[in-house]
């Protein structure tokens, strides 16, 4: 496709009257690293309105900005309209990627673009065989990967873009990529709520058209029977490809051409965890050119991981916090322009541990949204925050209130559900299957009162995926909600998990 087709389709539904001219050097802008868009600056306003026309071809530009391309820039452009707009652009360019969705979009139009732009610069890269070994693994993990369920995006699965401040020896990282990192081997270890997961996968996403394969592997899946960490590889590889085969792997691990991103050190569950250090320790030894990013809370000092470098996820600043929540699609406008006045005011200071922290500062919205302030104490917070959970899916349906499938008050429910968290926590268990989450359930109810005993079992799941949306369904897993993997909820309060 050319740039004028590209350029076009895209202005027959995001131009709402602009200029040709300020409409074409916003696309530019969309796809060029924050710190760069100096770059544009060199330009006429006409030189831009020959591009929108075809009159000139962009093969100039592309090649003076094709190596400050950031496409997760451009996709987060995309994400920023309403899911009309974002539809609509889905029907102009159905003929063009016809496996193009909502929930796509973004990168499949940040996909086209960067390629339209390396073309015209002629530097087309080369697609290494590893690549197109893995193209299918790729391809589908970036869709899966490339949106995600949090707590404001509960109904569906939300494109994901995220810039992060990362701490490095007091250097500023935005928009990370594996080429930024200092050493080979590192450890990006955070509080709960602090963003590791956040971290690593936009870390998945930009490398995804690096000359290097990432692989991104989590770790909550490292158990009795997985053996090697080439094992563990290998089928982590065919859940999204089961073409894929040992041989393939080695050969792509001998040219250095793989790149491991772990995700949830600290979700191994404490029987397997020597097993997974040896394992690792023997997988450095062999193939000693891999880099391995490890993303983990701080459940210990890492000792015996002394080839890693320790990087720490850093607190939001003050000016962080408010540009998360000014970025969040909130549905109480009004809630969340005076909660970012309060904040410039006076809250992140009288709340930093509450404000700093991304996953807190969006329960704080919420609470905020519905209570009008933020208590000073951690538990009447979370009490609040559950309270806020327990009526969150009816939050723009006026008086309306959704009544629980068990038809308990939310101070019995979250009774209940504080013992099936002590008794899955102290059973080191983080995601279930129905079979399973029902057999925890039981051993709840086995002392309630009659009234309650009776409840359907199911009802409570139910009600954890439905209602509360603490917890959701992924295919026959069952795992706590995304957003809300740093706690649980007891007794209406907050736990944080932290392996000891």
């Amino acid at each position: 496709m050319e740039f004028k087709e590209f350029v076009e389709k895209q202005a027959s539904v995001l131009r709402d009257g602009s200029s040709t001219i300020e409409f074409t050097r916003s696309v530019f802008e969309a796809i060029v690293a924050n710190s760069d868009l100096d770059i544009l600056d060199g330009y006429k306003a006409s030189s831009f309105k020959v591009f929108y026309n075809g009159n000139t071809a962009i093969s100039g530009i592309s090649r003076k900005i094709n190596a400050h391309l950031e496409p997760m820039e451009f996709a987060e452009y995309i994400s920023q309209h309403d899911d009309g707009a974002v539809e609509d652009l889905c029907s102009v360019f159905r003929a063009d990627i016809p496996d193009i969705e909502l929930n796509n979009a973004g990168n499949k139009l940040a996909e086209l673009f960067t390629a339209i732009i390396t073309e015209a610069a002629g530097a087309k890269r080369k697609t290494t065989v590893q690549q197109k070994i893995f193209n299918k693994y790729l391809k589908k993990a970036e869709s899966f990967y490339s949106t995600k369920k949090t707590l404001l995006y509960a109904g569906k699965p939300h494109p994901f873009y995220v810039s992060y401040r990362k701490g490095l020896s007091e250097v500023t990282l935005k928009d990370a990529t594996v080429a930024r990192l200092d050493s080979k081997y590192v450890i990006i270890r955070g509080l709960g709520g602090l963003g590791q997961t956040m971290f690593l996968t936009p870390l998945f996403l930009s490398s995804r058209n690096a000359t290097e394969v990432p692989l991104l592997l989590f770790l909550k899946n490292y158990g009795e029977n997985t053996g090697s960490i080439f094992n563990f590889i290998l089928n982590s590889i065919r859940e999204f490809d089961a073409g894929i085969n040992e041989s393939d792997i080695a050969e792509a691990l001998d040219g250095k051409k793989l790149v491991l991103l772990m995700d949830g050190l600290d979700e191994i569950k404490s029987d397997y965890v020597e097993s997974f250090e040896k394992e690792l320790d023997v997988f450095i030894k062999t193939w000693s050119e891999t880099p391995v990013i490890i993303t983990s809370r701080p459940i210990n000092q890492f000792i015996s991981y002394n080839k890693f470098l320790l990087c720490d996820i850093q607190p939001l600043e003050k000016d962080q916090s408010v540009e998360l929540i000014e970025k969040l699609e909130f549905w109480d406008t009004e809630a969340r322009k005076n909660f970012i006045a309060a904040l410039k005011n006076r809250l992140y200071e009288s709340h930093r541990q509450f404000a700093s922290n991304p996953l807190l500062l969006t329960i704080m919205l919420m609470t905020y949204s519905t209570f009008g302030e933020i208590p000073a104490m951690m538990h009447v917070f979370y009490s609040k925050a559950y309270e806020t959970m327990s009526r969150l899916h009816d939050a723009t349906k006026g008086s309306y209130r959704r009544k629980l499938h068990t038809k308990l008050s939310p101070e019995d429910f979250a009774k209940y559900f504080a013992e099936f968290c002590a008794r899955t926590y102290r059973d080191q268990i983080i995601e279930f299957d129905k079979t399973l989450f029902i057999s925890y359930m039981r051993k709840v109810m086995e002392r309630a009162p009659k009234e309650h005993a009776i409840i359907p079992l199911k009802n409570f799941l139910r009600d954890l995926t439905d209602n509360l949306c603490i917890m959701y369904k992924e295919g026959e897993k069952i795992l706590l909600h995304p957003s809300f993997l740093p706690g649980v909820f007891h007794g209406g309060i907050l736990c944080i998990r932290v392996r000891h």
